[in-house]
């Protein structure tokens, strides 16, 4: 089987497969995850406090990413308070 994951599921995936997990991994030919939050959680708590200020992608591309997401940890948050969220 070839398992899609979203978010969190991407982390029960990935400890089902694991040979300490539910030993399923000879079951699964493939995962495809999509936002799972192996790192990006920490990124977007840090976003949230202090903008998009001291992110690693500088010049031309720094200042459409930061105009896209809010530049500072105000406009962050308003961006981010209007996003919609959807659990399916």
């Amino acid at each position: 089987m070839v398992l899609v994951t979203h978010s969190m599921g991407g982390l029960v995936a990935r400890y089902a497969c694991a040979p300490a997990g539910c030993g399923v991994a000879n079951l699964v030919k493939g995962v495809v995850h999509v936002v799972q939050p192996c790192n990006g959680a920490v990124v977007v708590y840090r976003r949230f406090v202090e903008g998009l200020a001291n992110e690693r992608a500088t010049g031309l591309e720094g200042k459409i990413f930061a105009g896209i997401l809010g530049g500072t940890w105000w406009g962050y948050t308003m961006i981010m308070s209007g996003t919609e969220g959807r659990c399916s």
